[in-house]
């Protein structure tokens, strides 16, 4: 069974949002005429930093019947009618409108903001008692401190390897610190940047907003001794075998540490494939997402980024261990443990079977994963079955119908 791996931004558009913060007066939509904003569709596309130019009232104050932006590079103008808009941010900030069917228009909702209120305050509570807490957004001040900050660590690294030369190359998003020969870095950081635009897309985040803290550091080395020596001298822990780790901290800083080798696509799946583990570490919450999922998630992202074959092998791996044992493994779904290299394949399976069964439900599944919710409950508010159902789901699907976990 091997599920084919599709489009990031028809599909996980459809299905991620990100929680906003929200202006204490009541938005008047009638008013947005110059203005820029960020307008989520319903069919689960987003039109990204729109200009208003034009707004067709409706009969009630602050309802819009239909309106025109103009957006994207070069510039294209269109018209948007009030039912084929589900939500519209400005600066980062949700205006919680609704659409009333009778009138055809879009309004603030006063009701739609205190129920989304009472529910903030609800998930706020519980990752209090959980010891978790929403992140929070930055101030472009602190974004700028976050970055002298970082670059304060990237001399420290220098300081602690000396026989290592390693140049910064600075993007929007990245502080990217490498001993790669400087022709080889351009085709990475362009991986990286348009991972990071395509999961803004995806997750519903308005166009040019910064989720990391200042920015992500990246440290990519040449070679894997350099690699296992700042794992080392940076983090007190052996290199082991890996190309690659995310170092995701409790005070929201990222840190990507990997090294190139010889296999330049290879290299290429795997920065994103970590990046990524950095971008879902920084999304909505301090919560961790089990490994089996974010595992899963990552692999899918990295297949759909880079573009590659590596996703669709580890499938292919998967399904032959388990078509040959009959079982994941045993600790597949334990929330304390990593996953196995072979399990990877089996993680993104999941991934996408559980995108065809409802692309809804299961952004629901990781909204509530991050609000602190346990896994199993979050599987079962969001589709109404274990995860008993869902390895038989996949186990039928692969040909093992009695499919042991």
């Amino acid at each position: 069974m091997l599920l084919r791996i599709s489009s990031l931004s028809l599909l996980l558009a459809l299905i991620l949002g990100v929680p906003q913060a929200f202006a204490d007066d009541a938005p008047d939509l009638s008013a947005l005429v110059g203005k820029t904003i960020d307008i989520q569709l319903q069919n689960g596309k987003q039109v990204s930093a729109a200009e208003v130019t034009k707004v067709v009232p409706g009969a009630e104050p602050g309802s819009v019947k239909s309106l025109v932006v103009k957006s994207g590079k070069p510039p294209r103008t269109q018209s948007i009618v009030a039912s084929l808009v589900a939500e519209m941010y400005e600066k980062g900030q949700t205006l919680d409108i609704e659409f009333d069917k009778k009138k055809t228009t879009i309004a603030h909702s006063p009701e739609r903001r205190a129920a989304r209120v009472k529910h903030e305050a609800e998930v706020n509570e519980r990752l209090t008692g959980l010891r978790h807490r929403l992140w929070p957004d930055l101030a472009e001040k602190d974004q700028e401190d976050w970055v002298v900050t970082h670059k304060a660590y990237l001399k420290e690294v220098s300081a602690k390897m000396p026989g290592v030369h390693l140049e910064l190359v600075e993007t929007k998003y990245y502080l990217f610190y490498t001993d790669m020969a400087p022709d080889t870095v351009g085709v990475y950081i362009a991986y990286l940047d348009s991972m990071y635009d395509e999961l803004c897309r995806a997750f519903a985040i308005p166009a040019g907003k910064n989720i990391w803290c200042g920015k992500c550091v990246v440290i990519a080395f040449q070679e894997q001794a350099n690699f296992q020596a700042f794992e080392n001298v940076m983090f007190q822990s052996p290199g082991d075998t890996a190309q690659g780790r995310c170092h995701g901290s409790y005070d929201g800083k990222v840190i990507i540490a990997c090294f190139k080798g010889k296999e330049d696509l290879f290299f290429a799946n795997m920065l994103v494939h970590e990046t990524s583990h950095g971008f879902l570490h920084r999304w909505m919450s301090t919560v961790h997402i089990p490994s089996w999922v974010n595992e899963g998630i990552a692999d899918w992202i990295a297949a759909t980024v880079v573009k590659d074959k590596e996703v669709q092998q580890r499938q292919k791996t998967a399904l032959d261990r388990i078509q040959q044992t009959g079982s994941l493994g045993g600790t597949f779904f334990e929330e304390s443990r990593t996953i196995e290299s072979w399990q990877y394949g089996v993680a993104s399976s999941l991934v996408e079977i559980m995108l065809r069964l409802d692309f809804t439900k299961y952004r629901q599944f990781l909204t509530h994963i991050k609000e602190g919710v346990s896994t199993e409950e979050s599987l079962r508010k969001a589709y109404g079955m274990t995860k008993e159902d869902l390895i038989k789901k996949y186990g039928t699907l692969a040909g093992v119908p009695n499919l042991q976990p």
